[in-house]
């Protein structure tokens, strides 16, 4: 189970560092939920603009903001699940959580410094949910097996 969690890190650490390009702006958005709000915004202005029938192809342009969000949310899920697998000790919630929002201010700080790509706070706050996710089906699945 140790080999998968490393080949887990590793991978989570060539997609969010090693794959992305240089880029020498800094960046930084610390404002909570507004990579979430500036999609709802875009559905809710395309579609009062535009009109319903014109929301599937402005979906389209939004979907790098869907796949960024639930990217996020999907990336420390696996976390959540295999680290009370081998770390007993992660038994409450908050640790997973503490847990996932530790490795992604890491993430978001490599990004920063090495400039591959910028910190954002949503990022943080979707990946320790992400994080939390996968501790809670870790416990049902620990539930549902006894």
């Amino acid at each position: 189970m140790l080999s998968i969690l490393v080949v887990y890190l590793a991978g989570v650490f060539v997609v969010t560092i090693v794959l992305r390009g240089y880029d020498n702006e800094t960046k930084v958005n610390l404002i909570p939920f507004r990579s979430l709000y500036l999609l709802i915004y875009e559905l809710v202005h395309s579609a009062s603009t535009w009109g319903i029938k014109n929301i599937p192809h402005e979906l389209t342009f939004m979907v790098k903001g869907l796949s960024n969000f639930f990217g996020n949310i999907l990336l420390l899920l696996p976390l959540g699940y295999l680290a009370p697998v081998l770390k007993k000790s992660i038994d409450k919630w908050w640790k997973s959580g503490l847990l996932g929002f530790c490795l992604s201010m890491i993430i978001e700080l490599i990004q920063l410094i090495a400039y591959r790509g910028f910190f954002d706070l949503d990022d943080v706050v979707l990946n320790a949910g992400g994080c939390l996710i996968g501790w809670f089906c870790y416990k049902k699945w620990i539930e549902a097996c006894t």
